[in-house]
């Protein structure tokens, strides 16, 4: 079975049609992959950074960005005692109709699964 890593730059490797990468680039590429900590870390291949979210966490990281882009750049501005009565799991399901693509990869809207973790072009 392949590992996680391996699983990940390979659907990586695929999806954007990478065929010029070096051993060294890629030992390099599976170092950055073992340095991310947590459930959320970028990765840079062949000049395409991508965003990598852990399955388990994704929905909680996806909530907060929904809340974020409301607040930041919409000017949802309401008094600290109000921001209670907004239901930010409900805001985003209905946000959520075309999966996470739109709101993490800001290249093309695409989202990749791979290795335990979902993974989106951002530039």
């Amino acid at each position: 079975m392949k590992s996680n890593n391996n699983l990940i730059l390979e659907a990586i490797i695929n999806e954007h049609n990478i065929v010029d990468l070096s051993i060294t680039d890629v030992k390099d590429l599976f170092n950055e992959l073992e340095d991310i900590n947590g459930d959320d870390g970028y990765l840079t291949v062949d000049g395409m950074e991508f965003r990598l979210i852990e399955e388990g966490a994704i929905w909680d990281i996806y909530v907060e960005t929904i809340k974020d882009i409301c607040e930041d750049c919409y000017g949802v501005t309401l008094p600290n005692f109000m921001q209670d009565c907004i239901d930010w799991e409900k805001v985003s399901i209905n946000c959520y109709a075309d999966g996470y693509g739109h709101t993490f990869s800001g290249y093309d809207g695409s989202e990749l699964e791979a290795g335990g973790y979902y993974i989106f072009r951002t530039n």
